[in-house]
């Protein structure tokens, strides 16, 4: 399998940076451009607004319009427009980054695949993944084509490590148990945190052993950082939480929207943070393999994580038996590979 690097979107970006800076009117055809890209595409299709973009972008490079970006700074878009200041320094490094990225593509795909199926089956997966290189947070995305922000780019181990991150959901999605559309809406926000759990807590060993506790540079912000060793210290008693409040689920008069709604605010930061923790625990415990076996199957996961818990000499809580029936009911309803 060959990866496919898509940096359109990043050069279209350019191209309008460069005609904003000059005070020129950016015209209809440009901005359309800039969104055809497949990186911009997707993003738009899943998660933000064409206008967000227009107005981030307009606000940070029209030398006309510094006033106003500063009134802005304190909105509710200000920590992208912060972030979109450092692009404005910085885009001529990402420029000649992703220059010697593309030299030396071969060996950095083949670090990226090896990295991201270190956790997976051996399967036949999709030919051609793209990864797409774009200006938008500091961040990435594992949606159809994998979306990577050009901060990642700054050096090779910063961009194999975010793009196998998230080449892994992209695999794994590949391979998952149960298809999230035939799930119940009352049982989506449960099943959502379940699957996010698993899979983020997975697929950060792939790239927050290097950026949180490793010790390359991370783009990630200091907040984030502090915010994500936190919460992984606090995990047991977060585990606590969580199961009790899974134990509701037993009780058919309980709404599900409700404590699918409880489920996200028990789990912060979309279940990285605990996920981690779990994971950690299971590879501590030489799980991994079973770990690997039942990857595509997120409501496993919990048991597994007990199991490691009963093996280890230091972790304190596990699971109910009545969280994890609840678990297991409603992987018989939705999963189509019930081991």
């Amino acid at each position: 399998m060959h990866l496919k690097l898509d940096i359109s979107g990043f050069e279209k970006f350019l191209e309008i940076a460069e005609k904003l800076e000059k005070g020129k009117v950016v015209s209809e055809k440009s901005w359309n451009d800039l969104f055809d890209t497949p990186g911009y595409r997707i993003l738009i299709d899943k998660e933000y607004n064409r206008d967000f973009f227009v107005k981030a972008f307009t606000l940070t490079f029209n030398p006309e319009l510094k006033e106003k970006l500063q009134e802005e700074l304190d909105s509710s878009i200000g920590r992208y427009l912060k972030y979109y200041l450092e692009v404005k320094e910085k885009r001529k490094n990402y420029t000649n980054d992703l220059r010697v990225i593309k030299e030396n593509w071969k060996i950095i795909e083949g670090n990226i695949f090896s990295r991201a199926t270190s956790f997976l089956p051996d399967h036949e997966y999709e030919e051609e993944p793209v990864i797409s290189v774009v200006i938008f947070d500091t961040d990435a995305r594992g949606y159809d084509n994998i979306i990577v922000d050009a901060c990642f780019t700054e050096s090779f181990e910063s961009f194999v490590s975010i793009a196998s991150h998230e080449l892994f959901h992209h695999l794994r999605n590949q391979l998952l148990c149960y298809d999230k559309d035939e799930i119940k809406e009352e049982e989506k926000a449960i099943v959502q945190v379940i699957n996010q759990i698993h899979s983020e807590g997975i697929a950060d060993h792939i790239d927050k052993d290097y950026f949180i506790y490793g010790n390359i540079k991370t783009p990630f912000p200091e907040e984030y950082v502090k915010r994500f060793k936190k919460y992984v210290n606090e995990s047991p008693d977060i585990i606590k939480k969580l199961d009790s409040k899974l134990q509701e689920l037993s009780d058919d008069s309980k709404d599900k929207g409700s404590i699918g709604k409880d489920l996200k605010k028990i789990v912060p930061i979309s279940g990285h943070p605990l996920g981690y923790y779990m994971t950690s625990l299971i590879i501590k415990n030489a799980l991994v393999d079973k770990l690997i076996k039942n990857v595509e199957n997120p409501f496993s996961f919990f048991a597994l994580y007990n199991e490691a818990v009963d093996r280890d000499k230091e972790a304190k809580f596990n699971f109910s038996k009545e969280s994890l029936l609840v678990i297991k009911s409603i992987e018989k309803k939705y999963s189509q590979k019930i081991k």
